[in-house]
């Protein structure tokens, strides 16, 4: 898919790692790059995109830029990152509300009269943010990409911090859209100081772990009361870490799943500069392991037990100043690396949600954009759908370019872990929300593109719905609920003559007079049930019918929807993550991260 003028000669591209804390520097930084592009290349189109921590700014230009003009180009928008990274730098310096409250530290120490411990651990947490937001200045950077994508003779090129990647370009109907791929070159040129800088912290926590296990076996495990307050305290910090530690491990986990995804993005881009770099910078790193992660998790165990047994003991008032005094050295030294590594994790809090698609940009937003259904026997069928939530200061795609389809009288499963869009996705085939991007056609029309109305009607006349919360109307009875569809649509008294008899279908009709609120969990179910059958739709739509059931009542739901389908020949689209019911569909969609892994 083309970004960019289908005129134009050819375009430029930046992504840049930004901090969306501080936005108003960040629009700043993009005013002063559309100034760039416009003073140095005449720059039309111009376009600026939000990506989780990235920005990527586009342009296009219509003639031939020279490599002067190209150059002045580069070192100006080099200048702008170098300047932006030490602004935020210098933010993050004066920012002092990183650590909790130090108080009962100073106390501790000021009763053993040794209060030049607390200057003692005001240089130890300095010298520890400083190190890690010297870091943080250095990723920021260094973790920008330009791209060169001309349309005509000359190579194309991937502009990094310390190379040139040249890609060559084939005939004009054979040219590759270099911008399709700078989802995976930021992320790829991120991980390249991300990963080892990760290492290097994990392994130095490793190291100050070891050390501090090994004074504590010299404890006599009688300790003076003036110093649990702090050694609760400081479970409680190597608590933080822990919880901390979950969300590090999906950071190191997602950058190297689209490292490793990158390198079979690349394989099909022809360029011994790229084919170089990912041998030379890349490879090594989409091997890296979470092993160290998982070995310091196990250390912080055996410490918090350590220390948890040390507070249980009796107390006895210490005498040995000296050894207490190296104890409160190496337990402020600890907390200090601890807190500076809890920094460096939440400022790239946002990566986990940090996508890319094959050959195309996930976060492009696309005008005018036609879609043609493929499969015209299909009752349902999706389009490179997209769904994107906000997430704070992140994006998070919930749908990444669904393709799919449903055919007429089909029992459907969608099943996938918590969270990878299967409820999203049967809202948007349903019609009852929006995509950022795609299509959602019914028996061939776009539901999407519908008007309000229209897609109200199709809901109406041609869908019926089973929700986990049942969504009963509680002042009606059970009749009562079951006949709302018919009322709402005007439908014939012949279809509300049917009523009694499904109720009793669905094993409820002596309860026809009841409301829902003198009904079990299993009861109500079969209501929602009959309710979106009254009406005789094309199409079920049921999000986790059964998880508020217990597993018995489940299985008896399962089996009515199952012999109605039998009957019926209605298609039902079924979500749940419960994969013992998958034997009830024809057919299992299973959906993992936004996107479908087996359909």
């Amino acid at each position: 898919m083309t970004l960019f003028n289908s005129e134009a000669y050819g375009s430029f591209t930046a992504g840049i790692l930004v901090d969306w804390n501080h936005e108003k520097r960040v629009n700043k930084l993009h005013k002063l790059m559309k100034k760039d592009f416009k003073k140095h290349i005449k720059g039309i189109d111009i376009s600026n995109n939000r990506i989780n921590t990235f920005v990527v700014s586009s342009v296009s230009f219509k003639k031939d830029i020279s490599k002067d003009q190209r150059k002045e180009l580069e070192l100006q928008l080099h200048k702008r990152f170098e300047r932006y990274s030490k602004e935020l730098f210098n933010t993050y310096r004066n920012n002092s509300d990183h650590f909790e409250n130090e108080k009962v530290y100073t106390e501790t120490f000021k009763s053993y009269d040794i209060e030049y411990m607390n200057s003692l651990m005001n240089e130890n947490r300095t010298r520890a943010i400083n190190n890690v937001e010297t870091m943080i200045e250095h990723l920021i950077g260094n973790a920008f990409v330009c791209i060169w994508d001309l349309h005509h003779n000359e190579s194309s090129k991937i502009i990094l911090k310390d190379r040139v990647i040249k890609i060559p370009n084939g005939d004009k109907n054979n040219h590759f859209e270099i911008t399709s791929i700078i989802d995976e070159l930021i992320i790829t040129n991120f991980g390249l100081n991300f990963l080892p800088f990760s290492d290097n912290l994990i392994h130095n926590m490793d190291l100050l772990c070891i050390e501090y296990m090994e004074f504590l076996d010299k404890f006599d495990n009688k300790v003076d009361k003036r110093i649990l307050p702090m050694l609760r305290n400081f479970i409680g910090v190597l608590s933080g870490l822990q919880e901390n530690i979950k969300l590090f491990r999906r950071q190191l986990s997602r950058v190297i799943d689209i490292l490793q995804s990158t390198m079979n993005e690349f394989s099909n881009v022809y360029s011994n500069d790229l084919k170089t770099w990912i041998e030379n910078d890349v490879e090594g790193l989409s091997n890296f392991s979470t092993e160290k992660l998982n070995r310091l998790d196990n250390k912080l165990v055996g410490l918090k037990e350590k220390l948890r047994a040390i507070v249980k003991n009796n107390y006895e008032k210490s005498t040995d100043i000296v050894f207490l005094t190296e104890f409160f050295k190496k337990t402020i030294l600890l907390k200090a690396e601890v807190g500076a590594l809890i920094l460096w994790i939440h400022r790239f809090e946002d990566i986990p949600s940090f996508t890319t698609m094959d050959s195309g940009i996930a976060f492009e937003r696309v005008e005018k954009e036609i879609y043609t259904p493929i499969y015209n026997e299909a009752i349902l069928e999706t389009n490179k759908l997209f769904k994107m939530y906000r997430r704070g200061n992140s994006s998070v795609y919930v749908l990444r370019g669904v393709d799919m389809k449903i055919d007429k009288g089909e029992f459907v499963v969608i099943r996938g872990p918590s969270g990878s869009g299967k409820t999203t996705l049967l809202n948007l085939l349903s019609g009852l929300d929006d995509a950022d991007r795609g299509a959602v056609f019914f028996n061939n029309e776009n539901l999407l593109a519908m008007k309000d109305s229209r897609r109200t009607r199709i809901r109406r006349d041609h869908y019926g719905f089973i929700f986990q919360n049942y969504a009963l109307i509680p002042h009606l009875t059970a009749y009562e609920n079951t006949r709302l569809p018919l009322d709402l649509s005007g439908l014939s008294k012949e279809l509300q003559s049917g009523i009694l008899d499904l109720l009793k279908d669905v094993g409820i009709g002596e309860y026809a007079n009841n409301r829902p609120a003198l009904l079990s969990g299993g009861q109500m179910q079969r209501l929602g049930i009959a309710r979106a059958l009254i009406a005789k739709p094309d199409v079920i739509f049921a999000d986790e019918p059964t998880g508020d059931l217990d597993i018995e009542t489940a299985v008896r739901i399962m089996d009515l929807l199952k012999k109605y389908h039998e009957e019926t020949g209605i298609t039902i689209v079924l979500v749940t993550h419960n994969k013992d019911f998958v034997r009830y569909g024809d057919r299992e969609i299973y959906i993992k991260d936004g996107q479908i892994i087996k359909n």
